[in-house]
């Protein structure tokens, strides 16, 4: 956190980031200049973008970067290197391609080094280790899977453990205070379960603050049928932003998300742990995951987890599964750590939380 800290300051200040040009335009370019806007850490203040074709369509968030038209690399190479640039990405969609090799080597005849992103999907590449052969141009990358190690599953586990044993002990007040107020205020008991797949594909039951009418799936049926349009925008994301079967202390729950605290029972339990991929039922697994599905079984489900801190509801279930992926497939203590402190920060300010 301390160094996460001198990096704002350092940037504010001007000495932190590197001016960057990106090269070329492709399908992956919008995603790439996105994620170094929001990664700090790497240092990359993008303000060029090369096209070689003065004609071509470009994204809209990237009209705000200067834009150096030209097909002779060599010229491009000499330009930006004039400007000012010290870095200099290339987006790769093909790794093989003749262009891709003199596009590097230009810009190295000019002293600005590169940074090559590849291509490359559903990977664990937090953890790969990448080795090259001696006068060959064969680059060996090896991947592994963290989460999967037997080490790594028993400190999560006591992680897990002591954690929600503490958290559960620490917050009784709270949940006395919460169950009271829901008690007063609607009709019925004071938490709700519903059937979720846990690790390895076995059902357990997965423990709410009870946020909605008693009679919710009956209503939601009748609803569906009568509206179509609500039966869709419930089928995306399995919300509804707009819920009229959620109480009025069931909203002020959701948007702060204490009606999932009793899901901490669960973790100590060991049907959860306190970060991981949501836990969905068994038609969201079949219709949603897909390939994915036999990585989100191997792992117990969060609490919290990537996509909570990644926009919650305002995203798309896609972009859940991909989240999900990623974190599976990445998993490190470390990343546990920085998911449960931004969790914090989200729930404070109930952002995309519905």
């Amino acid at each position: 956190m301390m160094r996460q800290g001198a990096r704002v300051l350092m940037t504010r200040a001007g000495i932190w980031q590197i001016p960057t040009a990106m090269i070329g335009v492709n399908s992956r370019t919008t995603e790439i200049w996105t994620a170094l806007k929001g990664s700090l850490s790497l240092g990359f203040d993008v303000r060029w973008l090369v096209v070689e074709d003065d004609g071509a369509s470009l994204p809209q968030n990237l009209l705000p970067l200067k834009q150096i038209y030209s097909a002779d690399l060599a010229r491009i190479a000499a330009v930006i290197c004039s400007e000012g640039c010290k870095e200099a990405i290339v987006g790769a969609e093909d790794m093989q391609s003749a262009h891709l090799a003199e596009v590097v080597q230009r810009l190295l005849e000019v002293n600005v080094p590169v940074a090559i992103i590849p291509s490359i999907n559903r990977l664990p590449l937090a953890n790969a280790t990448i080795n090259y052969f001696f006068g060959r141009d064969i680059l060996m990358m090896q991947v592994r899977s963290n989460v999967q190690r037997l080490p790594s599953r028993v400190a999560k586990r006591l992680f897990d453990f002591m954690l929600s044993s503490v958290l559960l002990v620490l917050l009784a007040p709270l949940f006395i205070i919460i169950a009271v107020t829901i008690k007063r205020t609607s009709y019925g008991p004071v938490t709700y379960s519903q059937e979720r797949v846990g690790r390895h594909g076995v059902p357990f039951q997965c423990i709410k603050f009870r946020t909605m009418v008693i009679d919710a799936e009956e209503c939601l049926r009748r609803w569906a049928a009568e509206n179509p349009e609500l039966r869709d925008e419930y089928l995306k994301n399995y919300k509804l932003r707009d819920d009229p079967r959620i109480t009025a202390i069931g909203r002020w729950l959701r948007r702060t998300s204490l009606d999932e605290l009793p899901q901490l029972w669960n973790v100590l339990r060991g049907d959860m742990s306190l970060v991981g991929p949501r836990p969905v039922v068994l038609q969201e697994l079949e219709e949603h995951y897909g390939p994915a599905t036999q990585l989100y079984i191997r792992i117990r489900p969060g609490v919290t987890g990537l996509w909570q801190v990644s926009g919650r509801s305002d995203t798309s279930y896609a972009r859940r599964v991909f989240l999900d992926e990623w974190y599976i497939l990445n998993w490190s203590f470390w990343y546990d750590i920085v998911i449960l402190i931004q969790t914090s920060w989200i729930v404070i300010a109930g952002k995309g939380a519905f």
